[in-house]
């Protein structure tokens, strides 16, 4: 058929918990054991649980949030529009993948602890100005980002 197995990519891992695999040979090939690696643009790791990823993707997010700086501070655009550049272009990223995640209660308040901010960023709301998240989600209108994952 013309098909061959590039061993360079080719990696043996053990998720969850039990040693790690030892070294495989197929065809006088030694196949790599690894502990973590990205496939299809998330990190899996053998830990099982997906910090590394959701670490990761909030990494993105942030340069994104970053990168939008100008956006966030036109007065020209309205509020709606400005969420809907959040959602498609930030929240979008944060939570690719998620459906495949395995959640633990800190990982879930760390992303909705950049969802806060990210929304915050959004309204001009400052760390001084004392306004809380309830207020900030009654402006917003959007749902939580955990309802998401």
């Amino acid at each position: 058929m013309g098909l061959h197995t590039n061993w360079h990519k080719t990696k043996i891992q053990n998720i969850g918990t039990g040693d790690a695999p030892r070294t495989v040979h197929i065809d006088n090939q030694a196949v790599e054991t690894v502990s973590r690696f990205t496939y299809l643009g998330s990190d899996i790791d053998s830990d099982g649980y997906s910090y590394p990823e959701i670490h990761r993707r909030l990494g993105i997010a942030g340069s994104i949030m970053a990168q939008l700086d100008h956006v966030w501070s036109q007065q020209r655009l309205s509020l709606s529009t400005e969420l809907r550049i959040y959602t498609s272009l930030v929240q979008s990223v944060v939570l690719y993948g998620s459906e495949t995640w395995t959640m633990r209660k800190v990982d879930s308040d760390r992303i909705q602890s950049f969802h806060m901010q990210a929304l915050r960023c959004i309204l001009g709301i400052r760390w001084y100005d004392k306004v809380s998240n309830a207020v900030v989600n009654e402006r917003t209108k959007l749902p939580d980002v955990v309802s998401y994952c």
